[in-house]
């Protein structure tokens, strides 16, 4: 992994998984993520191409956006009201009624006014809010806005057991 300027970003939290050293990878030019090299896990939540992000300060800032290793968060488990939701540009799920009536859940997050106009190539007439996000999709930024009325946490990584193979195996 490529170690970028410190200063331009805040200190990264130890990796989640392993309690190593985190560090900021350049992928290309305005293309951007945070990594473990001792672990090799890397965060893919971004809205830029495959999971990145366009700038050193959206990585760093989401990567942080979770408890340090060892602080126990509190468990939200149930569908809160969108109202009570963080507004800090953190991957969440989130749900609402579709045109049919039908629940629908969706993995999304609040794009800020400033998020916008850093991480979008065209920000122009684009209005803060909520978006739901793919990593799949081709269509920059990979976006579309929504309308959710709750919102929950995304569950943790499945645990590796003893008993797991790796794909392949």
């Amino acid at each position: 992994m490529t170690t970028t300027n410190t200063d331009a970003v805040p200190s990264l939290l130890p990796c989640p998984f392993c309690g190593g050293h985190a560090e900021i990878e350049t992928i290309e030019k305005d293309c951007f993520g945070v990594g473990c090299p001792n672990c090799d896990f890397q965060l893919m939540n971004g809205p830029w191409a495959i999971g990145w992000h366009r700038s050193k300060l959206s990585a760093a800032t989401e990567w942080n956006c979770r408890p340090a290793a060892g602080v126990q968060a509190e468990a939200v488990t149930a569908w809160q009201p969108i109202e009570t939701a963080p507004k800090i540009g953190r991957t969440l799920l989130l749900g609402y009624p579709n045109s049919a009536g039908k629940w629908r859940t969706v993995r999304g997050q609040w794009m800020s006014e400033a998020y916008i106009e850093q991480n979008w190539e065209e920000p122009d007439d684009v209005e803060p809010g909520w978006f739901e996000t793919s990593v799949e999709a081709e269509d920059v930024p990979n976006c579309w806005p929504i309308s959710p009325t709750h919102w929950m946490p995304l569950p943790a990584a499945p645990a590796s057991s003893a008993g797991d193979q790796e794909v392949g195996s």
